[in-house]
């Protein structure tokens, strides 16, 4: 079953935050877009922070958006990378 749901993690701190998307897609098996601010590096921050938890997430995309100043990352488990 596909699903798309919107959740806000702002009021979380950046790590419970990471914490909760390497939970979900490698112990749940979701794929997710994350959307993080364009402030420096925040977009590779936050993948280095995914991959320190858990080396198998897969970065399956990168792109700006959906608006200015933000970009989307979607991220996978291992099964999605072929």
């Amino acid at each position: 079953m596909n699903a798309t749901a919107y959740v806000d993690l702002q009021r979380l701190s950046e790590d419970a935050r990471i914490e909760l998307i390497v939970q979900s897609v490698m112990d749940k098996g979701l794929t997710l877009s994350i959307a993080v601010e364009l402030d420096g590096e925040k977009g590779d921050r936050y993948i280095a922070k995914c991959k320190a938890k858990n080396p198998g997430i897969v970065v399956l995309g990168r792109m700006s958006g959906p608006v200015k100043g933000v970009e989307t990352i979607r991220l996978g488990p291992p099964a999605h990378h072929n």
